[in-house]
């Protein structure tokens, strides 16, 4: 007999006596500052916590009961088949395939099992919607099963799918709904009034203080108000679309003040190393964190990072956990590394579209077949205190915020100017016609000299590329910085056409899916195909010159300082970044390379093309950022400088020739290459090895290089995926070997 993993009458999925002993075995931790939470960024613990977890649950598999216990556990529900169930969901979501041998019999297994537990039966249900479509039929059958055992006495379910049930269990009931959401996004049809039943249930049991407690009339429990809030997301997204986007009613405002209620309550009392209310279940608890933290946009609770410090603590914990503790903590752990896609500026609260960020967001993941989070700023003028960089994609609801535009002190407005210096792209949804739309992008264009206000055409890249936009927006206006878009002003209303979902969102998202994508390095490197740099050496120093074209703008002042830092933080590597005009800041011998920026349409007269001599002539490598895609404008520069030196240009198909130990990174990466296909960026063809960099041959003992499109972006860590964009660990390599080769030789 198979029995469960879920001890009554606690909580949950999890066996306990061994869970992570709480205080006694995590004493010791303290709230990580800011700055420490920054160090954890790059988390390696995480991931190499993850890949041991990961075996450890594999190496635990038994051929003839898979994940179950091999007797019957003191103190336990049954829930047969639960554990494995949940096993198989964990490894699903780091990335194994149901297709390895042992999880395909495994996954048969339980697949033609019977369950009538509800953890077990909606966990199966989690599994089977993530799926291929052949495994729908099961998914079908557990859904029937499921809602067969709603009792509509308790609005939810008890251990058991039993409709004639009293037993009182919102653990239970948190699990069944989080199982019908993903059956519903699997394409499910469920019926309305069981999310009004639901919603109406956790309702009626939030405490006055804004938590939930187990049972409906005990403790407040930390595990339990994330679980809460978490279920009233799914409700909110599945009832209320047509009532938020006509202005709110009744049971709107009812619902939105409960979770920022319970999302108060979590806050001041988030503990990552004990469940708040409970001795047990930490792992649960942060599983539950996770759920509330991403479905309310939340980065930050007590003011650092519930993931990293979560994290820090399942990392350095030294108890051997129970099956389903593995289990969970991988699931925390692989979720809480969703990035951040999008960033919201939430504004009147009366106002806002709580729906719509994450629509797009969901989307967006979509089309990308990957997961993405997104995250809500609610306070502009303290962001900038904490180490979080902003997404790619910043969303500005114009309905919310009326005067924005019109104080450009406003601390939301400086919020985005931040962002945008940062490499994110800004999208303002204006409700009003074409001439407020334009007057928003001028008033970027006011505060961000050097760029550009034009029209967003139809045969845009934003509109065309990857995924073609049938109606593309009119009297939408784009800010251009000479190298990328760094806002666009967008006229309809996309934020409410996102908040509505279905039909209406359909005009706007593939839009706004483009512009995300050349926001972001869409393109995640290989480790296989990425650059081989030599060993970086600790006295290293160098300077590196950005400069214009006279009367024009550097576009990204702030990539060199950013890859300066990165360079110090990563290697040791001194670098200084220093700004200027070509042909009228004086070289310096201690410079080590200049690169110069800003050079759309520009034609150097004999002054500035012999200022570059100069600086070739000073041994002094010279980069000619020049943007645009597959334009004509970087070709032609190529050709006009060739020219000018009497000597065709070279394309580097292979960098080894003037830059030994760096490999092959002068044309854009395949998708192919990097291993990430999806369907839909197939359509961008020949393009995807377009040259990234061409050599100018001249005299001179330092070399001219032409990089196209996206170079200076690449440095603030957020390439363009512009297709033929440079991904910043080849950005990187580039400028540190010139830097290195310069070091060497003086």
């Amino acid at each position: 007999m198979n029995h469960g993993w879920c001890r009554g009458p606690q909580e949950v999925l999890v066996v306990l006596f061994l869970l992570l002993a709480t205080r006694c075995a995590l004493a010791g931790w303290t709230a990580p500052s800011p700055g420490q939470t920054a160090r954890l960024n790059s988390m390696p613990d995480v991931v190499e916590t993850i890949e041991r977890l990961t075996q450890e649950l594999l190496d635990r598999h038994d051929p003839h009961r898979d994940w179950e216990p091999a007797r019957p556990i003191s103190g336990e529900i049954q829930q047969a088949h639960g554990r494995t169930a949940l096993v198989l969901l964990s490894l699903l979501e780091v990335g194994r395939s149901m297709q390895e041998p042992t999880l395909h019999a495994a996954l048969n297994r339980l697949l033609q099992s019977d369950c009538d537990g509800v953890y077990a039966l909606s966990l199966r249900i989690m599994l089977t919607a993530r799926l291929p479509e052949r495994y729908h039929p099961f998914l079908r059958r557990d859904v029937a099963a499921l809602l067969a055992g709603f009792s509509a006495t308790v609005n939810g379910w008890g251990y058991r799918t039993d409709p004639n049930t009293t037993r009182f269990d919102n653990s239970t009931t948190q699990f069944a709904a989080l199982a019908l959401r993903d059956a519903a996004r699997a394409g499910v049809a469920l019926p309305a009034e069981l999310w009004g039943r639901l919603r109406n249930r956790f309702l009626a049991t939030q405490h006055r203080d804004g938590s939930w407690d187990y049972a409906g009339e005990g403790r407040p429990r930390a595990s339990m108000t994330a679980a809460a809030i978490a279920t009233l997301a799914i409700i909110r997204e599945a009832l209320h679309r047509d009532a938020y986007d006509k202005g709110g009613n009744r049971l709107v405002s009812n619902l939105e003040s409960a979770i920022e209620a319970g999302m108060t309550w979590l806050d001041a009392h988030f503990d990552p190393s004990q469940n708040v209310g409970h001795t047990r279940h930490l792992p649960y608890y942060l599983f539950a964190v996770e759920r509330a933290a991403h479905a309310t946009g939340r980065v930050y609770l007590k003011e650092y990072s519930w993931f990293h410090a979560g994290a820090e603590v399942v990392t350095k914990r030294g108890i051997r956990p129970s099956t389903p503790d593995l289990a969970l903590t991988l699931l925390f752990l692989k979720r809480g590394l969703i990035p951040n896609a999008i960033a919201e500026i939430e504004g009147d609260p009366a106002l806002h579209r709580p729906l719509a960020t994450g629509e797009l967001t969901h989307r967006i993941a979509n089309k990308l077949e990957s997961k993405l989070g997104w995250i809500r700023i609610r306070n502009p003028e303290t962001w900038h205190t904490k180490t979080e960089q902003l997404p790619a994609l910043i969303l500005v609801d114009l309905s919310a915020h009326k005067s924005l535009f019109t104080a450009t002190s406003h601390p939301t407005f400086q919020l985005l100017l931040k962002g945008i210096h940062a490499g994110s792209t800004v999208v303002v949804s204006v409700p009003r016609g074409r001439g407020h739309t334009r007057q928003v992008a001028d008033a970027f264009a006011q505060a961000l000299p050097g760029t550009t206000v034009r029209a967003v055409e139809k045969e845009a890249p934003m509109c065309t590329t990857p995924w073609p936009v049938r109606t593309p927006p009119s009297g939408s206006f784009a800010l251009h910085n000479g190298v990328r878009s760094v806002a666009v002003v967008i006229a309809g209303d996309p934020i409410r056409a996102l908040q509505r979902g279905g039909r209406h969102a359909d005009r706007f998202s593939d839009f706004l899916a483009n512009i995300w994508l050349r926001a972001h390095g869409g393109i995640p490197p290989n480790p296989s195909t990425a650059p081989q740099s030599s060993p970086s050496n600790l006295s290293t120093t160098g300077t590196i010159a950005h400069l214009c074209p006279p009367l024009r703008h550097i576009p990204e002042p702030h990539a060199l300082p950013t890859f300066s830092m990165r360079m110090e933080r990563q290697t040791g590597m001194h670098v200084r970044a220093v700004q200027g005009i070509l042909g009228t800041t004086q070289a310096q011998e201690a410079w080590s390379l200049a690169i110069v920026s800003g050079v759309e349409g520009w034609k150097p007269n004999d002054h500035e093309w012999n200022a570059i001599v100069e600086l070739l002539q000073a041994n002094i490598p010279v980069i000619v950022e020049t943007t645009g895609g597959q334009g004509t404008f970087a070709t032609e520069f190529a050709s006009s400088c060739a020219k000018e030196r009497n000597r065709p240009p070279v394309n580097l198909n292979a960098l080894t020739d003037i830059f030994p130990g760096i490999r092959d990174h002068s044309k854009t990466i395949s998708f192919q290459e990097v291993g990430w296909t999806p369907a839909a960026l197939r359509r961008f063809g020949p393009g995807t090895h377009a040259h990234r960099l061409e050599h100018i041959p001249t005299e001179t003992p330092a070399p001219l290089l032409i990089a196209r499109f996206d170079l200076t972006h690449a440095l603030l860590n957020r390439p363009a995926i512009d297709v033929f964009g440079w991904q910043t660990p080849w950005a990187d390599a580039l400028l540190k070997h010139l830097i290195s080769e310069a070091h060497h030789e003086s």
